[in-house]
């Protein structure tokens, strides 16, 4: 057995500069083929995800409280029992909501803007003093 205190192991043929075994290009590329079916696997096991939670979601107190302590549940179904319980006991529903955003992705936030001002493509030298001096009034409203 190995002692570190006694011996040092030294490689017997280490690395050096411009050594080909030192893969530079990273790992090879995987075809299209197989980055379809990683693909497809990814979105079946996130839409097992949301099934799961909906199904956990959806049930009783008792019933998450067996699968939370339960030896036999997955880790994955035990966690997301034991967070249900804690947003319903605590009240804390920020912690459900950060649990759904990462299983159905977060909802985006529609954002609208108005005025005639967040136009970037007008040419501000082909105006006359007139037209800048009138936007320049409009800017001080």
């Amino acid at each position: 057995m190995f002692d570190p205190k006694k011996e040092k192991r030294t490689p017997t043929n280490p690395f050096k500069k411009g050594d080909p075994r030192i893969n530079r290009k990273g790992h090879k590329r995987i075809s299209k083929e197989v980055q379809e079916k990683l693909d497809s696997l990814r979105r079946i096991t996130t839409e097992n995800y949301i099934a799961k939670f909906n199904e956990l979601f959806n049930a009783d107190y008792i019933k998450l409280r067996t699968l939370a302590l339960s030896q036999k549940t997955d880790s994955l179904t035990s966690y997301m029992a034991r967070c249900i319980i804690k947003g319903r006991v605590k009240g804390d529903y920020y912690a459900l909501d950060k649990m759904m955003e990462r299983l159905i992705g977060k909802v985006p936030l529609a954002i609208k803007h108005s005025g005639t001002m967040l136009q970037t493509n007008v040419d501000m030298s082909a105006l006359s003093v007139e037209e800048l001096k009138n936007i320049a009034k409009l800017a001080d409203k």
